[in-house]
């Protein structure tokens, strides 16, 4: 019996009257458990341990305890909301999850990408299930977690932004809706997350700039308003909320979801308001440094996928020959 570290797994090899299992799990203390649990089956010839009550958790309790113990009061909390939603819908929250195996998640991914997930989409929604069931493994509710495989995000894809006339069209078409309308605005002015839109408060609002405070990089940045940002920031600060923009986020998400299909722009995500604001940005001369500033990005490297999209930048190297 032995469980040692290949590459980035730790491998159990075991041998039980003349014949041998082996198995490969992301980390030894995985690899530990499995080695138990794998022992005492076959000694007592039963396909589980009586001491791990399997079916007590489905995957809403599963959840709910991961909220209760780890994600709640978090900034992360309301994102996590929406990916356990999808989860839920995905896989029933009546599951049972001693019964989500590596092939049920191997179908999930395939699902997600026929969906037209990107695959950092698609790593993120498998992050939150992941997290879920180590948080249900440590508690014994499951004896061996399924493999989730890792989706390659380095690959160049094209950064997908809104032409002129998908803006004037999806504008158009939401102009009614106050709310839907001044988000859309204020995302694609200001490059702002839906997560750090949603935090704006009366606060935030200073000569000119909105102050973000709270990011993904835990790097606060200030973003100049533009006329029209500053009209919609003007009209919510003498209302009575705590939030500028109150709405919860399924609000925003279900409306704008609405109004893609109806305008058949499926691959148009929420997301493509800030690849649009860098990308208009840089395609009319703007310094990548003063870019990645206002995304907020802390590593230059995330801004550069719109270096490209700068205009004559070769055409005034070559001229320097």
């Amino acid at each position: 019996m032995a469980v040692r570290q290949r590459g980035d797994s730790w491998e159990v090899s075991l041998s039980y009257e003349g014949k041998r299992y082996r198995k490969s799990l992301s980390t030894r203390a995985e690899a530990t458990n499995w080695e138990e649990t794998k022992i005492y089956e076959l000694r007592n010839g039963i396909k589980q341990h009586p001491k791990l009550p399997m079916a007590q958790w489905n995957l809403k309790k599963a959840i709910d305890m991961t909220f209760q113990m780890v994600w709640g009061g978090k900034r992360s909390e309301k994102e996590n909301i929406y990916k356990c939603n999808q989860i839920m819908k995905y896989f029933g929250a009546s599951m049972p999850i001693c019964d989500i195996h590596t092939e049920m998640i191997d179908e999930w991914i395939m699902s997600m990408r026929r969906e037209g997930n990107s695959n950092r989409t698609i790593n993120c929604k498998m992050s939150g299930l992941r997290k879920v069931l180590r948080f249900a493994h440590q508690r014994g509710k499951m004896t061996v977690l399924p493999h989730f495989t890792e989706q390659d995000e380095s690959r160049s894809k094209r950064i997908r932004w809104l032409t002129q006339e998908e803006e004037d069209k999806i504008s158009g078409f939401i102009f009614q809706d106050e709310d839907m309308f001044d988000m859309f605005v204020v995302l694609i002015d200001t490059g702002m997350r839906l997560g750090e839109f949603e935090r704006i408060q009366n606060r935030d609002i200073n000569n000119g700039m909105i102050n973000i405070w709270e990011t993904k990089a835990d790097l606060p940045r200030s973003i100049p308003m533009t006329p029209r940002v500053a009209s919609i920031i003007e009209k919510r600060q003498f209302r009575s909320s705590e939030y500028l923009f109150p709405k919860k986020r399924h609000y925003y998400r279900h409306r704008w979801e609405l109004m893609r299909k109806e305008l058949d722009l499926p691959d148009v995500v929420i997301h493509v308001l800030r690849h649009t604001f860098a990308s208009k940005l840089v395609q009319r001369g703007a310094n990548i440094l003063s870019v990645q500033k206002l995304l907020g990005h802390r590593d230059i490297q995330n801004t550069m996928i719109y270096a490209h999209l700068a205009p004559h930048n070769l055409s005034e190297c070559i001229d320097l020959l």
